[in-house]
């Protein structure tokens, strides 16, 4: 193949990665494994290894060969190292879209407008649904299923709306600062945050709604000069979200009623469920498996097979729950624990941790001008804050949808870093 034609695809494929996320699963892994295999021989073709040997890639390869090993003292080696035994290619795609943004120096505008044009058409589709309770696959579809509450445009059965546009909002937000300097910049960042907090609420994701104010918050906190516009877009996401529980009753309950009902929340007499009943009753499986397995954990994908043992079943009164057995533990952390045990969350907690006291640093050291590498580098972290935030419910850690938004502002992050440093 000429190379010029194969570097051409190359980047159109990472270009396309934010709509592959809405295609599915499938299709997003595919894309991750294409950049993979393309970034390969793109080394093998310059003879340079490099990236290969630095600290971040051999730290990532380590702990990699650490879920092989929980894999292979599991109790179903193979079930297990489905999870674990491919996790490298995130490493990897993470390598080849770094390289891209190196190499490349319009990339981060066109990508820019590849996850902006997914919002628009969310965004647009999400109203549609809002209001006519259709959307555009509705019309492929002889009977459309809807859930209480909640809006899941493109992603049909799966709800997962405002997850994808909140996991890409800070990277969203970082390229229109860095990428525009026209008179307009200040608009259309108070439109890409209003806009795409709007979407989350109407979406129905209380996670994904909780993962936004920490983002709001954060970001004011942390950006001195552009204050005023946080204000403004936040002050025109609470007039819409407004008219919205006015305008839909079932989103209401969802948000106000159901939310403090699935908590049990009783202020007066201190009882407070976490999360929900449901969700409490899978973490104290979760819970009864890591004292059997403190150390090392089940293995990666375990839990759902684990769980089912009969000394490990939980159950509750409030509402007659029983079993806890999930595919997944629904918390982060306690599904690290779990699966990988404590040494896998001790690497995990660290990795946090830092990420904390960097943010803590600009929190307290503020500055009034940030470059635009930097500016770059405090999204990425942002991401991570809240996308490893541990007091809320989560999917599964080893997804192969949800690693694509996890890992790719690790790319961001390390392109930022490069570009300091040089």
């Amino acid at each position: 193949m000429n190379f010029v034609v194969f570097e051409s695809f190359y980047i159109l494929v990472a270009l396309l990665l934010p709509i592959s996320l809405i295609i599915g699963p499938a299709v997003a892994d595919i894309s991750i494994v294409i950049l993979g295999l393309f970034y390969i021989i793109v080394c093998i073709k310059n003879n340079n290894y490099r990236e290969f040997l630095n600290y971040y890639f051999i730290t990532y390869i380590i702990f990699c060969a650490f879920l092989i090993f929980t894999s292979l003292i599991s109790q179903n080696i193979f079930f297990s190292l489905e999870s674990s035994l491919f996790y490298f290619r995130f490493g990897i795609f993470v390598l080849s879209f770094h390289y891209i943004l190196c190499n490349y120096n319009y990339f981060s505008k066109y990508f820019f407008y590849s996850i902006i044009l997914c919002f628009i058409i969310l965004c647009v589709d999400s109203i549609f649904e809002f209001v006519l309770q259709e959307n555009i696959l509705s019309f492929f579809k002889d009977e459309y299923v809807k859930s209480y509450g909640r809006i899941s445009s493109l992603f049909g059965d799966e709800y997962i709306l405002g997850s994808y546009i909140i996991r890409l909002l800070p990277i969203a937000c970082a390229l229109s600062i860095i990428n525009f300097k026209h008179k307009f910049k200040n608009i259309q960042l108070i439109l890409i945050i209003s806009i795409s907090s709007l979407i989350i609420f109407i979406s129905g994701e209380r996670t994904a709604l909780a993962m936004l104010l920490i983002f709001l918050f954060m970001i004011f906190m942390i950006f001195k000069k552009y204050q005023k516009l946080f204000i403004i877009s936040v002050s025109i996401f609470f007039c819409l979200a407004i008219i919205s529980l006015i305008g839909n009753s079932q989103l209401k309950d969802r948000i106000l009623n159901n939310t403090p009902s699935q908590i049990n929340l009783d202020i007066k007499n201190l009882n407070i469920n976490f999360f929900s009943i449901q969700h409490e009753v899978v973490y104290q499986t979760s819970f009864k498996i890591i004292k059997d397995n403190f150390l090392f954990g089940i293995g990666t994908k375990m839990f759902r097979e684990i769980c089912k043992d009969e000394k490990y079943k939980t159950y509750t009164k409030l509402d007659g729950s029983i079993d806890g057995c999930q595919t997944h533990s629904h918390n982060t952390y306690i599904q690290i624990l779990t699966e990988t045990g404590f040494f896998g969350f001790l690497i995990f907690v660290t990795l946090y941790l830092y990420v904390l006291y960097s943010l803590l640093r600009k929190i307290f050291k503020p500055k009034t001008e940030y470059s635009d590498f930097e500016i770059i580098e405090i999204f990425c972290l942002l991401s991570f804050f809240i996308n490893f935030w541990p007091f809320m419910p989560s999917g599964n850690f080893f997804n192969n949808w949800i690693n694509v938004l996890y890992y790719l502002p690790i790319a961001f992050y390390l392109f930022a870093k490069t570009k300091k440093n040089k």
